[in-house]
């Protein structure tokens, strides 16, 4: 859900979670009663980015990178504890973050229609502390 939602947030085309899921699986990136593997962005960004006009632009674990990356027109996958989420814009006005959870619970404090949440709730000690951002951007071929 949270690559659908990157990349359909930034190239317009809806790209199947079943796919997606089914890829995952098929190059184990998916493991049973563990989560995903984070090397699945990129390994989806080389096997699905020429069709759907998306690409891999690294990771890191900076905000500030996360900033200037989506400043510029990235998309980013956010690792918060035991979950995977989207981070698709930033609102220089307010300084927070857009924050688009698939699996939105409770315990995160999200909802079905994106959060926008400050740089203290993805630095701090919360259940949407990022710990890694893993970025995409236009192809441009």
């Amino acid at each position: 859900g949270r690559t659908m939602n990157a990349i359909y947030t930034l190239t317009g085309k809806y790209i199947d979670p079943h796919d997606l899921a089914d890829y995952a699986v098929d190059q184990e990136y998916r493991i049973l009663d563990s989560g995903t593997d984070s090397g699945i962005f990129y390994a989806a960004a080389s096997h699905f980015g020429k069709d759907y006009g998306f690409k891999f632009d690294g990771e890191d674990g900076s905000i500030y990178t996360l900033r200037k990356k989506l400043n510029k027109g990235d998309v980013a996958i956010a690792h918060v504890p035991g979950h995977y989420v989207a981070i698709v814009d930033y609102n220089k006005r307010t300084g927070k973050y857009l924050l688009l959870d698939s699996h939105y619970l409770p315990k995160r404090e999200t909802c079905p229609y994106g959060d926008w949440v400050t740089a203290s709730v993805l630095e701090g000690e919360s259940n949407l502390s990022s710990q890694n951002y893993y970025f995409y951007k236009l192809r441009k071929d």
